[in-house]
């Protein structure tokens, strides 16, 4: 009699089996491995190019990963079988807290961070989703924690401008027929208690 022995699909018992939980949070680094045994070849379909038994990723999106595994006999018939693996990835919740901002000295702004966070964390040591801004703040960073443990952080600037210096000099007393010149100094924009906009007047009495 004849006794034919023929290898198990691929191995015994493969499957592609990942470092972390089945569900991460975007960017998270991890290895997959083609674990079982009586294999001899590996071809990685998604991702593509890859032969080993274990290859390293860094998760982006959900997706299915596929590989090929070949198993071969005394004789070197292959015995092929395709596995797959699907890893989650949570959507990316970055916050969105804005664009830098400008304000005068003296000027309170009030920053609210976006909903839908377990906890808020601003690099200036403030807790919370709504804080008080007063003085110039250089890449005030906010990281958040949501729902799933994943982190996510958003930067922004505020820029506190000192008034403008107004020195209109000591008070004094002019004859009326000599019309005296005042000076708003170095600025954007003048108002005058007289109603005039411009830079000077001449007050007369």
């Amino acid at each position: 009699s004849f006794v034919a022995v023929v290898p198990e699909l691929g191995g015994a018992g493969v499957e592609i089996v990942s470092s972390v939980p089945d569900s991460v949070c975007p960017g998270t680094l991890l290895n997959l491995t083609i674990a079982g045994e009586g294999a001899s070849e590996y071809r990685w379909i998604n991702p593509a190019g890859f032969s080993s038994q274990q290859i390293a990723i860094k998760a982006d999106k959900t997706t299915e990963f596929e590989a090929l595994v070949i198993s071969r006999d005394e004789f070197g018939n292959e015995c092929p079988t395709t596995i797959r693996y699907t890893l989650h990835v949570f959507d990316d919740k970055k916050p969105e807290i804005g664009v830098d901002q400008n304000a005068c000295e003296g000027d309170t702004l009030q920053l609210m961070a976006p909903d839908g966070y377990a906890s808020y964390l601003w690099n200036n040591g403030l807790l919370g989703q709504s804080i008080e801004i007063t003085e110039s703040i250089i890449d005030l960073a906010l990281v958040v924690i949501d729902n799933n443990g994943c982190i996510g952080s958003d930067t922004l600037s505020f820029e506190f401008y000192p008034p403008p210096a107004v020195d209109l000099g000591d008070d004094r007393f002019e004859c009326a027929s000599d019309p005296l010149r005042l000076s708003g100094g170095l600025g954007d924009s003048y108002l005058w208690s007289t109603g005039e906009g411009s830079q000077e007047i001449f007050v007369s009495q």
